[in-house]
């Protein structure tokens, strides 16, 4: 179990990995997210496996300012599909976000390094959610018959984006 976020982009080589429970087949290319207190393992990896990762704390992630309205819903669907196929250009995109956010974490301390790493990695969450809602919209349209759990779950994270800053009680969002 991480304490916090991982993010990875394979580069070479094929991993298979159970997140949860549910295993996953990542390849070049593929970007994973896991969560906190997702229960990891790496279940095989080819020899020639190499990967760039991103751990984060939870608590990091938290303060730094992101727009819940936004980050709730892609929060739920990434855990409901944790891998994205990246194309050479995204590919190379986040290949900018990890250099500069390895340039910022190796720098040495001065009054700017948290804003520096506050705001890249605010940006690479947007970045890499922007693409995750796109890819994780397309499996969404081919899953057309939705179950009875899955309509009550989307509509209680609905309620939940609507009334969440007024309303804490679960009994409110049971009633609706």
């Amino acid at each position: 179990r991480l304490k916090g976020f991982a993010f990875l982009i394979c580069r070479k080589g094929v991993m298979t990995i159970s997140v949860n429970q549910y295993e996953y087949r990542v390849s070049e290319r593929m970007v994973i997210v896991t969560f906190p207190d997702d229960i990891i393992h790496i279940v095989r990896q080819s020899p020639d496996f190499s990967a760039s990762f991103i751990l984060t704390s939870d608590s990091f992630i938290r303060n730094i300012r992101l727009d819940m309205h936004q980050v709730i819903p892609l929060f739920i669907k990434t855990k409901r599909f944790p891998i994205v196929k990246l194309d050479e250009i995204d590919e190379g995109i986040f290949d900018h976000y990890f250099s500069l956010l390895s340039w910022a974490v190796g720098t040495g301390e001065s009054s700017f390094k948290a804003k520096i790493l506050d705001t890249l990695a605010t940006s690479l969450l947007y970045a890499g959610g922007n693409l995750i809602r796109e890819q994780i919209q397309e499996q969404l349209n081919t899953d057309s018959v939705k179950s009875r759990k899955e309509l009550i779950f989307a509509e209680f994270t609905k309620q939940l984006l609507l009334h969440y800053r007024q309303e804490r009680s679960v009994k409110f969002y049971a009633d609706q």
